[in-house]
């Protein structure tokens, strides 16, 4: 009650301390005497182009809007029967009333005298496959940054992590006008660049091929404004608490001739990973995907990005950069794993100590050349070099089903891995005066070489018998090469339908030395057990055929991939060679319906088949945790799935309502899974093989229901997946079925300085476990069943107070847990709070004090069900610190020149 209370004292404040306009009229016909009833009036702000309110007028043809902000509008008024009209209003606080003149509206005529073009004005619309979000039209704060957008888009959810998802699928890659400047982890930053440079928010899917086969990206495009790309523009902030904890951060960005200089330097120890996701797209970054959430990290982040425009046309785009990124991060984890057996149940207690530093030095080009309007050529050349250290420390204590323990193992290692990998992709394109006739021709190469030298202690402390121990180092090198060509051609057969032909050739050599030796008495000895010398060379051709037909909304496609499969898989110490060939046909059919501005229907049956990797297959023993080993299958085969996919969206723009749903299921057979084998100590070697019948389940529905009237938002979502995984144990195969449901409630209320937020989700999770012998016996099954909850409640505020200034923000993340093992039911209430200030005659300087986890409470709290082992882990994270912060954002700055071109 008191929170209530809290909250509408709030909103009364709020409404007492600033003015609003009213506005009223009546809509008649051209005589001016007869109303229109039924009229729709709709007010866009003039400076964002902003949908605000909305109304209809009533039977005598009168209507009133409230509640708007003192501003410039734009009226919009529109019936069927009459043409449309426009009214620009110009607010001043002085008169905060204002009664229109009657307006008139002519009846639609046969022909127009003239024609009036406006550019897209729907907040949401496809163009293309494309969907397409106009992100003024989206409402946010004074100086908000594009994860405030990003937010308020319906089908988009960003997590605590910065993890971006659309339609409950993961944002794979993220583009910058159509180039890809920042990896596949929209992870990596999402609060610097504001949101007032960004024109429009692209989701799009592009398909891509590996050797394991094709795999569908989901990806976002994020297209910055004309005058953002003028002048300069960049940030500077630093923040501390004096002792411990430190953030800084420069940012440069600056465009002259088309032309375009980008610099950045990221300097912290804090849980923020790197650079906002708005500030990547801005400054053009790259970064290797770092999901930082677990110990006490220290970053490094810098790099430069240059981009020019050449030709007699400035027709040609080239652009090179180079990145450096240091990552240190320490952490500690607690882990209670349960192990479920047909006669018993055994567990396991484990303390972990980590501490890995990466640094990843990566230098990119881009090249696009235009020969002429119908043909160009992109060259995109990547080399990198990384070396990665890690140190760990491991204790596990084995406990009895009577939680009496019989074993404990201390196991130590180190490793330090170097590698330098370099890609190139060449692709042509050649289009036609014919309409729809186009061809393409891609060459892709790729290199990687990985070199690893470690060293593994290994104590083993039997409780009965005498303990053990082990000492070994490792060094391994791994190399991988692909080569590949694809010719593909479209020809159109009417003015409707295309038939499509393509071809691909690829070649993929892995080659992987381990070398194991045991350190006796400082002597090395080569240990045979997990020494080898295996390598694998595979060709692919494969050759697809498909139809196109666009019908108005309409579009189908239906084809087939022919793939030949050749492997020779070489065990180079025994000089044995083993070979594998595979034929497949894999079909696909897609179909899609789309009417503009309104719907989209979307339907589609793929079928995907994977090959195993060098590590899945390679017949020797891994040895770097000695409880818990792992073994290749040479007789391993492809993978071969079948995917229904369907998706639904409806916009209603006008009325601010968007539904979106999608649906995936997907059957595999021939998978690759795991069979385990324990000995009595609870040690397990682990060989992977195939299986049938493994089944993915996904299922999303958001609905999102906009009052621009009372500036309300109310979202709601549910997410349903089930899993269904076989694996052995001890020759039992033991079948997995893991099912969640995760509905959730959001309402929204902000205006231009106050704005609150309110989520909830509850997160139900089932895993069942049976067995059964290989031979179909009864004899020694089992099951195991377990239930887990957690439920979250994610509160935010945010008032910039009139007269004084100064940005009042918090947030409260509730989360609470049950169903763990005991010790593990851990509940959090993480509180953030913030005051800032903006000053300079731009408000360019930003002073601020930040408040992270006041209540000390912030742990990393998970579960996992993985064959039949149920295991809880927690991790450290760093938990309450203060930091004053100082932010100065330099503004786009038109320079004469920019201004006559």
């Amino acid at each position: 009650m008191k929170f209530i209370l809290f909250v509408l004292t709030l909103l009364t404040t709020q409404n007492l301390l600033s003015q609003e306009l009213t506005i009223q009229g009546k809509i008649t016909d051209s005589s001016g005497v007869k109303g229109i009833p039924n009229t729709f009036i709709m007010g866009v702000r003039v400076k964002d182009s902003t949908l605000v309110t909305y109304t209809r007028s009533n039977k005598q043809g009168e209507f009133t809007l409230n509640n708007l902000p003192i501003d410039t509008f734009k009226l919009t008024i529109g019936h069927p029967k009459f043409d449309d009209k426009s009214v620009f209003i110009f607010g001043n606080k002085t008169e905060t009333h204002i009664q229109l003149p009657t307006i008139k509206l002519d009846s639609k005529s046969q022909e127009l005298a003239e024609v009036l073009v406006y550019a897209n004005n729907s907040p949401i619309f496809y163009k293309g496959d494309t969907l397409v979000f106009v992100a003024d039209s989206f409402k946010v704060k004074e100086n908000a940054v594009v994860e405030d957008l990003l937010k308020k888009l319906p089908g988009v959810h960003v997590d605590g992590k910065g993890k971006i998802t659309f339609q409950g699928k993961d944002v794979d890659h993220i583009y910058v006008d159509g180039d890809e400047f920042f990896g596949a982890d929209p992870t990596v930053a999402t609060r610097n660049l504001v949101a007032n440079a960004v024109q429009q928010v692209q989701v799009y899917e592009k398909k891509e091929v590996g050797e394991s086969g094709d795999a569908t990206k989901q990806i976002v495009n994020l297209t910055l404004k004309e005058e953002a790309k003028k002048g300069y523009f960049g940030k500077t902030s630093v923040a501390s608490d004096g002792t411990k904890f430190y953030e800084a951060e420069i940012l440069y960005n600056r465009f002259k001739n088309k032309n375009n200089l980008s610099s950045y330097l990221l300097l912290n120890n804090t849980p923020r990973a790197g650079f906002s996701w708005e500030d990547q797209y801005d400054y053009n970054l790259t970064e290797t995907p770092t999901d930082n959430v677990d110990g006490i990290p220290q970053n490094l982040k810098t790099g430069t990005n240059y981009k020019i425009a050449y030709g007699k046309k400035k027709q040609n785009d080239f652009s090179i950069s180079y990145n450096i990124d240091k990552a240190t991060i320490i952490s500690k984890k607690e882990a209670k794993t349960q192990y479920v057996f047909a006669d018993s149940n055994y567990y396991d207690n484990q303390l972990t100590d980590n501490k890995n530093a990466t640094t990843k030095h990566s230098i990119r080009s881009f090249n696009k050349i235009k020969f002429d309007s119908l043909t160009k050529i992109e060259i995109e050349p990547t080399l990198q070099f990384d070396e990665t250290t890690y140190k760990t420390a491991n204790s596990t204590q084995y406990l009895n089903q009577s939680f009496n323990a019989f074993r404990n193992s201390i196991n130590s290692s180190s490793e330090r891995n170097t590698s330098m990998q370099f890609s190139n992709t060449i692709n042509v394109e050649k289009l036609y005066l014919t309409k729809k006739r186009e061809s393409t021709i891609s060459l892709t190469n790729y290199y990687k070489r990985d070199n690893e030298l470690g060293n593994i202690q290994f104590l083993n402390i039997n409780i009965q018998t005498d303990s053990s121990k082990q000492n070994q180092e490792n060094n391994n090198a791994l190399t991988n090469y692909n080569h590949s060509i694809t010719l593909f051609h479209s020809e159109p057969l009417t003015s409707k339908t295309n038939i499509n032909f393509e071809y691909q050739h690829s070649l993929y050599t892995s080659s992987n030395y381990k070398l194991t030796q045991d350190i006796v008495n400082q002597n090395y000895i080569t240990n045979n057990l997990f020494t080898s010398n295996f390598s694998k060379n595979q060709i692919i051709h494969k050759g697809k055929l498909s139809f196109t037909r666009k019908s108005g909304s309409h579009s189908v496609i239906i084809g087939s991939n022919l793939r030949y499969l050749s492997i020779d898989n070489t065990n180079k110490i025994t000089k044995e060679v083993f070979t594998q060939h595979n034929n497949v046909l894999l079909p696909y059919l897609t179909y899609s319906f789309k009417k503009k501005n309104a719907a989209n229907f979307y339907l589609s049956y793929t079928t995907t088949s994977n090959t195993p990797s060098i590590e899945q297959m390679q017949p020797v023993l891994n040895n770097m945790n000695p409880n818990a080993r792992t073994i290749g299958n040479l007789n391993l085969q492809p993978t071969f799935a079948n995917t229904f996919y369907f998706n639904i969206n409806r916009f209603n723009n006008l009325k601010g309502r968007y539904l979106f749903l999608n649906t995936n299921f997907s059957l595999t057979q021939q998978d690759i899974a795991s069979s385990i084998t324990y000995d009595s100590l609870g040690r397990s070697v682990t060989q992977y093989i195939n299986v049938d019948g493994n089944q993915n389940f996904s299922s999303s529905v958001n609905y999102r229901i906009s009052i621009p009237k009372y500036k309300l938002y109310l979202n709601s979502g549910l997410e349903v997946s089930s899993t269904k995984k076989t694996n052995f144990v001890n020759q039992l195969a033991l079948i997995t079925r893991q099912n969640q449901i995760k509905p959730d409630l959001g309402i929204n209320y902000y205006t231009d300085t106050f704005s609150i937020s309110l989520t909830s989700s509850v997160s139900l999770n089932q895993a069942i476990g049976t067995s059964s012998q290989m031979n179909g016996s009864n004899s020694n099954q089992f099951s195991t069943k377990t239930n887990y909850l957690q439920f979250t409640n994610e509160f935010f505020i945010s008032w910039t107070i009139p007269v004084v200034g100064i940005t009042v923000e918090s947030s409260v993340n509730q989360l609470k847990n049950t169903g763990r093992f005991e010790g593990y039911n851990l509940n959090r209430t993480l509180i953030r709070a913030a005051l800032s200030k903006n000053f300079l005659k731009n408000k360019n300087l930003v002073v601020s004090i930040e408040g992270n986890d006041l209540l000390n409470q912030n742990i990393q709290i998970s579960r996992s069900v993985t064959y039949n082992q149920i295991t809880d882990y927690t991790s450290n994270l760093i938990a309450r610190y203060l930091l004053f912060r100082l932010t100065y954002r330099f503004k786009p700055t038109i320079t004469k020149s920019d201004e006559e071109e």
